[in-house]
């Protein structure tokens, strides 16, 4: 049962990463791509630097810990679409399964993208939508009972939402949850994914502002300026070769060679506005919810969100 968006006898561990208010018409199940320890992806939850959120998390013991109320809006999708709408976490439901995401190594032995290393309950199964990843830690089947029964109360409480997983609406992008997950078990029809004219990320990301001024920066000299000078001197100073250093540093001098010193300065300080502005629609993006988890490890917590 669900009162006032919040789940019966289940734990309550809020997460600071929520933005606005939802009507929850979508089920996003996902993998957390983390470390098995009970309460490690809880704890990073609540208060992490991507400001990655699910409403619920599921332990592998079968612990349902829920992080937000399901009316609000948590940073799970990222970037996505589902039957033509846009940025699912202002109308999804995100569910993580505690799970170490795809492996690399054998059935017998197999390695997690963050170095853990397992050798038992490793599954081989490959999918259109998973690429080339076919090696999986098996979901127990605690997780599985919890995740039906987290269903089965969305479904009374909200209706026939459909149930779908990451890779459905962000194809190409996402390959969580495995395809060891049976949707036709939680008694719900698994929903197909839709084909793309191009990859999801690559269609949703022209649509964002950050993108359009990036591309009309690229068609200005002070874009292409900031561009090359910032990317080069950004990397000349944490350079420890002399001679890679110089390669930068000439970079700059013909810079002012061919433009002169007023353009550099002119070409800084546009770069720097350019930045600010972007840096403030980022921050606007956090809070429409429209944002994508970074996908570099975080050392504290051992996750890929």
């Amino acid at each position: 049962m669900i009162t006032n968006h919040k789940l019966d006898g289940a734990d309550y561990v809020p997460t600071v990463h929520t933005s606005g208010w939802i009507k929850p018409e979508l089920i996003l199940v996902h993998d957390t791509s983390s470390r098995l320890t009970k309460g490690n992806v809880v704890n990073y939850l609540k208060k992490n630097k991507p400001k990655a959120s699910y409403h619920v998390v599921i332990e592998r013991d079968g612990t349902i810990v829920q992080m937000a109320p399901f009316n609000r809006r948590c940073h799970h999708a990222g970037r996505s679409s589902f039957r033509g709408r846009k940025y699912c976490n202002g109308f999804s439901i995100g569910i993580g399964i505690v799970s170490p995401g795809p492996l690399s190594g054998t059935t017998e032995k197999a390695k997690s993208w963050f170095g853990e290393w397992y050798s038992e309950g490793i599954v081989d199964q490959r999918s259109p939508h998973h690429g080339n990843s076919h090696l999986w830690l098996a979901y127990t089947p605690e997780q599985m009972m919890a995740l039906d029964g987290v269903v089965r109360a969305l479904h009374s409480e909200y209706g026939d939402v459909p149930v779908s997983g990451h890779y459905v609406v962000s194809p190409g992008r996402k390959v969580d949850p495995a395809p060891t997950l049976n949707f036709a078990d939680l008694g719900v029809a698994p929903v197909e994914v839709e084909p793309e004219t191009e990859p999801a990320d690559k269609a949703l990301a022209k649509t964002s502002r950050k993108y359009k001024t990036t591309a009309g920066a690229k068609h200005t000299l002070g874009g292409v300026g900031v561009a090359a000078i910032g990317l080069e001197v950004s990397k000349a100073v944490g350079v420890d070769k002399i001679s890679s250093a110089k390669i930068y540093f000439d970079t700059v001098a013909g810079f002012v060679s061919s433009y002169g010193v007023t353009m550099l300065i002119a070409a800084c300080v546009g770069g720097w506005l350019i930045t600010e502005l972007l840096l403030k629609w980022q921050r606007e993006d956090y809070d429409s919810g429209r944002y994508e988890p970074s996908e570099e490890m975080n050392e504290g917590a051992g996750q890929w969100l």
